[in-house]
């Protein structure tokens, strides 16, 4: 006599099961599209700000640092502007890379860094925002000249230039010969900073013609 087997009914998988399986590709999906975002607004940003007259300045000496004359008067150098807050993690764990490349280009005529501490908003106390940039300096046993925006009127102006309307920290801007923004970077790491030497030496091996 011969026994038949049972015959196996497949196990469906539970509606609960289902969801879990496709919660890594959802948010895998998220963040892709979070980033394409970040891409289309750093891009959009980037257009406006770029080739575009960076305009006057206010910017008033904090630590170490000698009055500026006007932007006009600045011209035929290529100016670094770097804003960052003692407050950022990421200011902090890569003002270093920073302060590498400044030291390479603090003698040459043709260069000049402004380098501006800030705070995370209009300055209230400058007083404290010039302790605590002396103590980071400290710290860190970095020597950079430091200038202060109290009013935040030249980061309100780079502000009002980017389609999103806001300013992140640490912020690397180059100017150019003629006062024109020429780059924009958003950080600080070694790979940044190796961006804005090379964008540096490009500029400083332009004839004054090819100077947009």
């Amino acid at each position: 006599m011969t026994t038949s087997l049972p015959e196996e009914i497949p196990v469906r998988p539970s509606p609960r099961s289902v969801l879990r399986s496709l919660v890594p590709l959802l948010l895998a999906a998220m963040f892709m599209v979070a980033g394409i975002l970040v891409l289309v607004y750093l891009g959009r940003d980037t257009a406006r700000l770029m080739n575009a007259p960076l305009g006057d300045l206010d910017l008033a000496p904090l630590v170490d640092a000698s009055p500026l004359p006007a932007l006009s008067e600045m011209q035929g150098q290529v100016l670094v502007f770097h804003f960052w807050g003692t407050w950022g993690t990421s200011s902090k764990g890569d003002f270093r890379e920073y302060a590498t490349l400044f030291s390479a280009y603090k003698n040459h005529a043709g260069v000049k860094f402004l380098t501006v501490s800030c705070s995370p908003g209009v300055e209230e106390n400058l007083e404290k925002l010039r302790d605590d940039t002396v103590q980071f300096m400290h710290n860190s046993e970095a020597r950079i000249p430091n200038y202060a925006d109290p009013a935040m009127y030249t980061r309100g102006r780079i502000a009002k230039m980017l389609s999103s309307g806001g300013f992140q920290y640490p912020m690397t801007l180059i100017v150019d010969q003629k006062g024109i923004v020429r780059e924009f970077w958003l950080g600080s790491d070694s790979d940044t900073m190796l961006q804005v030497n090379e964008a540096i030496k490009k500029l400083l091996a332009e004839k004054p013609s090819e100077s947009k």
